[in-house]
């Protein structure tokens, strides 16, 4: 459950400035009798419900979420390791704001394990908890042009 607390100032020109801070992040709403302005700035909140996908013999889809209530962010931060690695490596998929991407590139029949940061103006949240997937085997084609040579 998100604390909240608000505070309202009035000033002579009667309007109105409310700050709602909320757990994490604050939110400053200025109202006055003839509209309204919201910004919103803050930590963003680490991903929740990261998902692999169908995998493939190189590449890993992945999916998460927010919780409810969260900063937006303006990028998601992808890191991979091979498992027993010590070095995460970011996955170089542009600036998204997308909750999800396939992660390429990968060698067959390898497992991985992948997170997920959130990012924006105010800094960079903390990593989700790991996911291990492993890649799918790359099976040999069926030989050709078989011979039999002298025993």
């Amino acid at each position: 459950m998100l604390e909240k607390i608000k505070i309202f100032f009035r000033d002579p020109g009667f309007q109105k400035l409310s700050l709602l801070f909320l757990l994490g992040s604050f939110f400053i709403v200025v109202s006055t009798f003839s509209g309204a302005f919201m910004s919103a700035r803050g930590h963003p909140s680490t991903p929740t419900s990261l998902t692999v996908g169908k995998v493939g013999s190189t590449s890993v889809p992945l999916s998460w979420s927010l919780p409810k209530g969260s900063t937006i962010p303006t990028d998601y931060i992808i890191q991979y390791k091979i498992s027993n690695a010590k070095s995460w490596t970011t996955f170089a998929d542009g600036t998204s704001t997308t909750a999800s991407t396939t992660v390429t590139g990968l060698s067959s029949g390898t497992v991985y394990n992948f997170q997920v940061a959130s990012t924006n103006r105010s800094g960079t949240s903390a990593y989700t908890s790991a996911v291990s997937a492993t890649t799918s085997a790359t099976t040999p084609g069926v030989p050709t042009n078989l011979t039999i040579g002298a025993i």
